[in-house]
């Protein structure tokens, strides 16, 4: 389920605002999963089959 995966080594970096703002900008993009620290990011396709995480938060992506 993912579209994207961002991190410190990537370009773009990982950050809220570029994760975000990817999601945002593709029309399949249903949300964005970032670590705590938001360092990591995934966009996501859909929220099925999700595996909870202690250190994992969602931001879904509202609907237009």
């Amino acid at each position: 389920n993912d579209l994207f995966h961002f991190w410190s080594g990537s370009n773009p970096q990982a950050s809220e605002d570029a994760c975000l703002n990817k999601c945002q900008s593709a029309y399949n993009c249903k949300f964005v999963t970032f670590n705590n620290d938001k360092t990591l990011c995934w966009g996501k396709t859909k929220a099925e089959n999700r595996v909870a995480h202690g250190d994992r938060n969602n931001y879904y992506k509202p609907y237009s």
